[in-house]
């Protein structure tokens, strides 16, 4: 602790923690924010509007486990009678490490999806260790903080107050741990990107991945330098729920915007703005048309039906009685680049008006 008693004076103390209530109400204001901008979305998945996936999992249990958190914090702050201040504490230091392990895990989770084969079986392992490790730490770091029921801490409302009696010195070694698992999943991003010819979708993850980590950094170095100064147990906790709240806005934004960004267009449409940037429009157009003509030919020679007619005239084949129809949408701005381009039923696809071409 520091030698200086100007930090553990009493009139400090009192500013100190008016600071810190200050800080958890705008924290959670913040977040009631982004709850109600993104409810529309979470209601989305909650309806199953949008396809299950397993990282929907982490990104409503940090918002579930936040509310919990923020309960806590206000438990400790504001109980009337006396209560289990350690056993709150813990709770507030559990719900913490929850929060850092599921915005750390959203972020993993779209590194390794820009990877492929023996590649992302390698960066998946390298995560899941890491992110264990990650986990582990902040878990045994659970009981770093003490706090006691004192009656000195006495409000207007209540009969005394929790009092922060110590924060252990190792309380710094979670949030450092947080930013090297945070920087890894960076490094491993910006490299699978390159690796793919920066698509648009690679491009969004490393921008927002970016303005993550650097946020994200900058709350946990906070906090590490106040834990380390040791000016008071209460000014080395003072940052610690800002840095949640960062950390949760931070990780599940991008996670909405990028779950946006790739979900297929005007019902199913696939979109240019989806396809990598790393050929030309002309190839990879006439690449889907000849996929969808290809598909559609050996399910309707299977019935020996007469391939061209059932695509020209967009008929379902029919196989055991069911019927099968496949729809294709392609979107571009210059339809007139598709001349010249053939099927591979061998027939001309000459230039349309319309900025849509659909097979069905």
């Amino acid at each position: 602790m520091s030698s200086d008693s100007y930090w553990t004076s009493p009139a400090t103390l009192s500013r100190s923690f008016e600071v810190a209530k200050l800080l958890c109400f705008v924290s959670i204001g913040l977040i009631l924010c982004d709850t109600l901008h993104f409810a529309s979305f979470d209601w989305s998945l909650i309806r199953g509007d949008r396809k299950r996936r397993w990282p929907q999992i982490p990104y409503f249990l940090v918002k579930v486990v936040w509310y919990v958190y923020s309960a806590l914090n206000l438990a400790i702050v504001f109980a009337p009678t006396e209560i289990n201040c350690q056993g709150v504490m813990e709770g507030i230091e559990f719900c913490m490490g929850t929060i850092v392990v599921c915005c750390s895990s959203l972020l993993a989770a779209r590194t390794v999806c820009v990877y492929s084969g023996t590649a992302r079986r390698v960066v998946s392992a390298v995560l899941i260790v890491l992110g264990l490790a990650l986990t582990g730490t902040w878990m045994a770091g659970v009981p770093d903080v003490r706090a006691v029921w004192t009656a000195a801490a006495a409000q207007p409302w209540s009969t005394g107050g929790c009092n922060y009696a110590k924060v252990e010195t190792r309380y710094f070694v979670k949030y450092l741990v947080t930013i090297v698992f945070d920087f890894t999943v960076l490094v491993l991003t910006i490299i699978g990107v390159r690796r793919m010819g920066r698509p648009r979708i690679g491009a969004i993850l490393v921008n927002h991945g970016l303005i993550y980590f650097f946020i994200s950094m900058a709350s946990n170095l906070i906090v590490c330098v106040l834990t380390l100064l040791r000016l008071s147990p209460l000014m080395s906790l003072v940052g610690a729920v800002p840095s949640s709240c960062v950390s949760i806005m931070a990780a599940t934004r991008l996670y909405v915007y990028l779950t946006d960004d790739t979900r297929p267009k005007n019902g199913g449409a696939i979109t240019i703005s989806q396809l990598s940037s790393s050929s030309s429009t002309p190839k990879k157009l006439a690449s889907l048309i000849r996929n969808a003509a290809g598909k559609r030919t050996s399910m309707s020679t299977k019935k020996g039906a007469n391939p061209l007619g059932d695509i020209e005239k967009g008929h379902p084949s029919i196989s055991n009685g069911i019927s099968v129809e496949r729809s294709f949408e392609i979107h571009t701005d210059s339809s007139p680049t598709l001349e010249g381009q053939t099927s591979s039923l061998g027939h001309q696809i000459s230039p349309v008006d319309s900025k849509h071409v659909h097979i069905v």
